[in-house]
């Protein structure tokens, strides 16, 4: 993995480099669109002699299919034509920082409420998935039954046990709720600390904009 700053006279070479040899490729403070690098992001890969190319600037070079390029920008508004490469938002939001902050605290105080709620949703998801493909099949049955639908011992059968076990799940989807729903009770005994050190940390960086002083995030 190669990594460039944006304002890197030599960033052209270095891209060349990566994409003949597959290796990935930083781009560091990135903030503004550069032309040359349009067909690499809308992927105008052209094929000859089973071979892959990529036009950079005025140069046709070869195409490594395990190129990947990252650019990374600290500004909010980035130049980038949009539906061309993939976002990744890494900004902080007071929701988003509480629920970090409260997941951390209970690791240290309470860890087993977050490993529970993890079980508790690998459960109910299992058991929404089979209700679900019992559904789907019975509505296949129904689809290819000819005749009474009575009379087909088949469809009978199918209908019974699913009935019967449709029950059973929607029991134990039903206790799995109730047991989530007291975990996050015991949560949320704990919300507020994380809450304030969420307010804590946006208010530090407002004091900036009235006196100067380095943050750290």
């Amino acid at each position: 993995m190669e990594i460039a700053q944006a304002t890197d006279l030599n960033l052209n070479t270095k891209l060349e480099v990566c994409i003949k040899s597959g290796r990935s490729l930083i781009i560091k403070d990135y903030y503004d669109f550069q032309p040359f690098m349009l067909p690499l992001l809308r992927g105008d890969i052209s094929y000859e002699n089973s071979r892959c190319h990529v036009t950079i600037g005025t140069k046709r070079i070869e195409y490594n299919s395990n190129f990947k390029l990252f650019l990374i920008s600290k500004q909010t508004c980035c130049h980038v034509p949009k539906g061309i490469i993939r976002v990744v938002n890494f900004t902080t939001t007071p929701g988003g920082l509480t629920n970090r902050l409260l997941s951390i605290l209970l690791s240290c105080v309470q860890p087993s409420l977050t490993d529970d709620l993890q079980q508790l949703t690998e459960d109910e998801e299992k058991g929404a998935t089979q209700l679900s493909q019992m559904e789907t099949k019975l509505l296949e049955l129904l689809c290819v039954s000819d005749g009474d639908l009575l009379d087909d011992d088949t469809l009978v059968k199918a209908l019974i046990n699913t009935k019967h076990t449709s029950n059973t799940m929607l029991r134990t989807l039903d206790e799995i709720s109730k047991a989530k729903e007291k975990i996050r009770q015991s949560q949320n005994e704990w919300i507020s600390i994380a809450s304030i050190s969420s307010s804590l940390y946006f208010l530090l960086l407002q004091l900036e904009t009235v006196s100067y002083f380095p943050t750290y995030h």
